[in-house]
């Protein structure tokens, strides 16, 4: 619970007005990170209302439709437990794997989609506009994913969840 609540912190100081003047949206992730995390690590009703209240927060600061960001992380958490399901991630760089994953899958399908159905946009302008800044987010993401899992599971496993 901890970590939700500091990835919506951060995201909020990431994603905001300043930040986003100073950052020019390549910053890292950080709820597409403890989504991911969760979703790795917990059952996927704990992963799904970890993204749905990360995704309220995050639509707060947004311009985009309310509830937007919402459910684009619940279908991530979603599209994570699915792929575990199959694929045994338990190494760093899968789980970094997965967290770029997360992120393109977020802003390069779920919410270009999302758009299209709320405000009619097309999608492929969207993504094709965006792209770029999307990859480097990925990237910065699953960089810092390496550090950030090891120090959320060592919180987790001191706190015997």
């Amino acid at each position: 619970m901890l970590a939700v609540l500091a990835a919506g912190i951060l995201d909020l100081l990431l994603d905001g007005p300043p930040a986003g003047i100073l950052l020019r949206g390549y910053a890292p992730d950080p709820v597409t990170l403890v989504t991911v995390w969760l979703a790795l690590r917990s059952e996927a009703w704990a992963a799904c209302a970890g993204g749905f209240f990360l995704g309220f927060l995050r639509d707060g600061i947004s311009a985009g439709p309310a509830g937007g960001w919402a459910l684009v992380l619940v279908l991530q958490a979603l599209l994570v437990k699915a792929v575990t399901r199959s694929v045994e991630i338990n190494r760093p760089w899968s789980a970094a794997f997965t967290a770029f994953a997360a992120v393109l899958a977020g802003t390069v399908v779920f919410y270009p989609l999302l758009m299209y159905v709320y405000a009619g946009m097309n999608p492929v302008r969207v993504i094709y506009q965006h792209f770029s800044i999307y990859c480097i987010q990925g990237i910065l993401t699953a960089c810092l994913s390496l550090p950030v899992y090891g120090l959320l599971d060592r919180m987790a496993g001191e706190r015997g969840e």
